[in-house]
Order: structure tokens, then sequence, then C-alpha cells
């Protein structure tokens, strides 16, 4: 039914009347297909200590694929329709046909990229080295629909999505209810100051999110009501070839109401981003993240606070190939009744990436 109900939507777009806009736009049929491949070396070193016992340490290196990307994108007069494979994954990241009615008012309809938190969230994976605790409850793509309203250089996304799965959890999103957001995309100073506000209301699935962690164990949490609220509220400033970004994203994990020790979650990530060129060919990296998790326990049990850090430099080799070499550390700090846990990481990642 769902495939049936996609199918029309979409073939009503491409047979919609045109308007006047619509008429005026070149009817040639164009696309393109682009792709980008990353693959990282890295090694590091990892100190666990609990307070009470012995300090760990763990050591590791690994040589990954990280990513490997392509994108087709086509026009034909008003109707465009991209496409984007994660071909490291198997996964279709998102599949969706865009109908502009005038060069203000457009629609989408597919299988949709969330609008969801801001910058970080906004970024291609191959251009991130660390990341915030914010975007682990970030949406994933799923069917939806969204409109755009473009006034000159500011935008206003109003986007409808099937209930979804918070990516890094296995929850089965097929009985969910809708998921909203409403996003706004700014430009000022000749596109120097770029504000990027999103607020996304999450329905999913179930209230209980079952989390499979590193070491292969689940863990179950019960949201009661399945509900999530999500905040993003960043700005990009970009000046003599420097980009700063700045941003704060939160998320409210809403659990059940009717259970006395019941408290909501709150989790929030502050992040600042540099890139200070290019300088020649070489462009210098860094990036700043304090993150916060409050269970809403009492005396603060479970309590997480984390703070990471990433510097390098990106070479440009030519036009298609890039090289990093990035050094980040993070340390974060659990509550626990029988001892506060507190974990170090420092990492030296060497890569490249390759575009098409």
């Amino acid at each position: 039914m769902k495939s049936v109900f996609w199918s029309v939507l979409v073939a009503g777009l491409l047979t919609a009347p045109q308007s006047t806009y619509a008429s005026e736009a070149k009817n040639d049929v164009s696309w393109k297909i682009k792709g980008k491949i990353r693959a990282d070396a890295a090694q590091s070193t990892t100190n666990t200590k609990t307070a009470g016992s012995r300090s760990d340490t763990l050591k590791s290196s690994s040589l990954t694929l990280t990513r490997a990307q392509f994108e087709f994108v086509g026009n034909k007069g008003p109707v465009e329709m991209r496409i984007k494979y994660y071909a490291d994954k198997n996964e279709l990241k998102y599949a969706f046909v865009e109908y502009s009615f005038t060069r203000e008012l457009s629609v989408s309809a597919g299988k949709l990229d969330s609008r969801d938190l801001s910058l970080e969230w906004d970024y291609s994976t191959t251009d991130q080295y660390i990341f915030g605790s914010v975007g682990r409850y970030g949406v994933v793509s799923v069917p939806g629909a969204e409109a755009k309203l473009m006034i000159e250089d500011q935008a206003l996304i109003f986007q409808v999505v099937q209930g979804a799965t918070p990516a890094g959890y296995q929850v089965d999103h097929s009985t969910g209810g809708l998921t909203c957001a409403i996003q706004y995309r700014g430009s000022f100073m000749d596109k120097m100051i770029r504000p990027l506000i999103t607020y996304t209301a999450v329905k999913t699935a179930s209230p209980h999110l079952t989390k499979r962690n590193a070491d292969g164990s689940v863990s179950t949490y019960n949201y009661g009501n399945g509900y999530q609220t999500h905040t993003g509220i960043g700005v990009k400033i970009v000046a003599d070839g420097a980009n700063v970004d700045l941003e704060y994203d939160t998320v409210k994990l809403i659990k059940q109401k009717n259970v006395d020790t019941s408290k909501d979650e709150n989790i929030g990530s502050f992040i600042a981003q540099t890139r200070l060129g290019p300088m020649s060919d070489i462009t210098p990296y860094a990036k700043l993240i304090v993150d916060t998790d409050k269970k809403g326990a009492i005396n603060g049990e479970g309590d997480v606070t984390r703070t990471a850090y990433a510097m390098g430099a990106e070479y440009a080799w030519d036009g298609n190939i890039r090289l990093h070499g990035i050094l980040s550390q993070e340390q974060s700090k659990v509550i626990q009744a029988a001892g506060d846990k507190n974990t170090s990481q420092l990492k030296l990642n060497f890569g490249v990436t390759a575009s098409i």
C-alpha cells in the first residue's frame, strides 16, 4: 500500500499542470553522477579507570573504508530527482523527487534526508573526524514529504516523515507516528553569516529503544510515550577563506509520566569547528566538542560528561584527491554508585578522500 502511495504521488508530480515558472523552465533532460570515497588508517590508545579498580589500557589499529557514496542528480524542467547510495553500508541514503512550482516554492517526496539538529548533521561524513554525542539520536532517512519556501537567500523548510529510527538504535519503525521538523537556513552579509536552526519532534516506533553496544551486549531503555524533541542552533561564519562553525544541539527523551521516579533525559552538545585555509594546498583543521547527558536519576547516577577535540590538516593533492592527518583526544566520565568511570582515548588518523 505504501509503495502504491509513493508511486501515485511521484507520478502526480511528474504529470501535474505546469505553473508559469515550470513552463518557462528548460525541458531538456540533464543529469550527473558524483561520488566520494574515503579510507582511514588509525591507531588509538584507550584508558579506562573505575574508582577502586585498576586502570585498563587498550591499544588498537584499523584500516577502514569510512565511506563510499555515490549520488545521481537528474533534471527535466521543474522536476529534479536525487538519489544517494552508501556502497560501504549497502544503504540507500535518500531517493526523492522535487517539483518547483515557482522559484520560491518547491515540494519533495520520497525517502528524504532528514531535517535534524544543525551544522554537524548537515555535513557529509567524509568531511568529519569526531562527532557530538547528540548525533547518535539523529533521525535516519525515511519516507516522507517536505515543502521549501525561499525568500531571496532565506529558506524555511517544513518536513513530515514516517515514524523514525534514531541513528545508532535498532528499532522497528513500521508502526511509528509522524515525525515533524521545521528548519530555517539563512544567509546574511553576502553569505558571510549562515545560520541553521532546526526543531524536530520525533515519534519513535516504540517506547522501548534497544541499543546494541560495542561489546555485543544489548541495553533497553523505556521512554514511555516514545517521543523525543531535537533542537539545533548553529551558525557558519565565512571570512577570508576561513570557515568557523558554532552550534548547540539538544535532545530531550520524554519518558513515561505515570511512573513517579521517571524523569526526562536531556542530552546536549556544544560544537566549535574551524577550517583555516587554504594556506597554499594545506587547510588547518580544529574541532572542539563538549557533551552532557543528564538522565534525571537520583544523585546524578548514569550522567555522562564528555570533552573531545581534534586538530590536524587536510592537503589537496589535486582537485579530486585530499589527504588528511588528524590527532584527536576525548575524555568522558560516567557517574556510578560503585565509583565513577573515567575513560580517555588518544587517536591518530591518516586518510585519503577521493572525489569522482
